[in-house]
């Protein structure tokens, strides 16, 4: 609705003063993230991209701002298959998890970018791009990924949960 964009607008505003004013601090960070989100929902991906790659070029110098990061892979990996930019999501989103480390992977922020990996690998699948040797190979990658969302405490586990039976072979 019309009021939902400029409410969405006038908050993203709010954020960018936000992010202007405390831009080397865990305030900035978040409010650059929910700039992000707002650009999200009102469907401008590229600009919401432009939020998330800002926080994921910031030394995640503790474990707040590694959460920080960790949501906004999520929500980066989303933006990009909402584009079709399928090979970019699953590269980035490969990446961040092989160089998370093995405790985060357990924890709720990155089990949700784990899922949206193995929705970039169903969408690749869908795509019909993959010769059946990848495309098996995609579909176990997914299977594993959803497998462990559906084990954890996570947004997605219950979602997980419901689609690890239409992921087993």
């Amino acid at each position: 609705s019309p009021d939902f964009g400029e409410t969405l607008n006038a908050a993203s505003k709010q954020f960018g003063e936000l992010v202007e004013e405390y831009r080397d601090s865990l305030v900035g960070t978040s409010s650059r993230f929910y700039q992000g989100r707002c650009a999200q929902e009102l469907g401008k991906f590229e600009e919401a991209l432009g939020c998330y790659e800002d926080i994921i070029r910031l030394p995640a110098v503790n474990a707040e701002f590694r959460r920080w990061t960790a949501r906004t892979h999520r929500h980066r990996t989303e933006s990009l298959l909402a584009i079709d930019k399928i090979d970019d999501a699953i590269s980035r989103s490969e990446d961040f998890l092989t160089a998370s480390k093995p405790a985060e992977r357990q924890q709720p922020e990155w089990l949700e970018v784990a899922y949206r990996l193995a929705d970039a690998y169903q969408a690749k699948i869908k795509k019909g791009e993959p010769s059946d040797g990848d495309a098996k190979r995609l579909q176990s990658n997914a299977r594993n990924l959803v497998r462990e969302v559906s084990q954890h405490p996570n947004e997605f586990r219950q979602q997980a949960q419901l689609s690890l039976a239409s992921l087993t072979p």
